[in-house]
């Protein structure tokens, strides 16, 4: 009996780097980036970078308490900052920014092929609402994504499938508990639910 070809449709490696260049594009750089920090060359053991004098320090101290939508650092190189996320202009008088990034159109991409596979599985495919929850998968996907730790974890696969299952879900109970409501306005009316439904006291 042959074995069913598995089809991978993201790289976690390449994931990983389509995320780092997505977060690179919300900093601002003081000095021109070695090819270590444009290919998120990090020790997954902690925050630093392999070699090269180079270090990532997570950090608040440029956002205070706002909302960001990835952990705000600064990268050091021999002790010179040289990158800052969600900042723009310079180090003193420029200021807190979260509106100046995007994710990159290969990770785009990869969010659609991700929904649109999941999609087909067969557990969500045969629902009429099916095009709700692919969109509401890739808001979540828009949303979360850059919210991936790679000092914790290098399966980007697992972080990105996890938001799009629980947005698929998130629809599915939306839609259900819409349908029981519905039904149950329909029988007060005297008119007949829709089938399927089950009047539970």
């Amino acid at each position: 009996m042959a074995r069913q070809k598995i089809t991978h449709y993201i790289n976690n490696r390449e994931t990983i780097a389509e995320i780092w260049k997505s977060k690179l594009t919300y900093c601002h750089k003081f000095e021109p980036m070695c090819d270590r920090i444009r290919a998120c060359d990090f020790d997954y053991s902690g925050e630093g970078f392999t070699d090269a004098g180079l270090t990532r320090q997570f950090t608040t101290d440029h956002t205070g308490e706002a909302f960001t939508n990835f952990r705000p650092f600064k990268i050091f190189r021999d002790g010179r900052e040289v990158v800052r996320s969600h900042w723009r202009g310079d180090s003193q008088t420029g200021e807190f920014a979260t509106d100046r990034g995007r994710i990159t159109e290969r990770l785009g991409r990869e969010f659609i092929a991700l929904v649109t596979a999941y999609g087909r599985r067969g557990n969500f495919a045969g629902y009429s609402y099916i095009d709700e929850m692919r969109s509401n998968a890739l808001i979540s996907l828009s949303h979360g994504a850059l919210k991936f730790d790679d000092t914790r974890t290098d399966n980007a696969f697992a972080y990105l499938t996890v938001i799009t299952h629980n947005a698929f879900l998130k629809v599915l109970k939306d839609e259900k508990r819409a349908q029981i409501l519905r039904d149950t306005l329909l029988m007060d009316a005297g008119a007949n639910p829709s089938i399927g439904f089950k009047d539970v006291d």
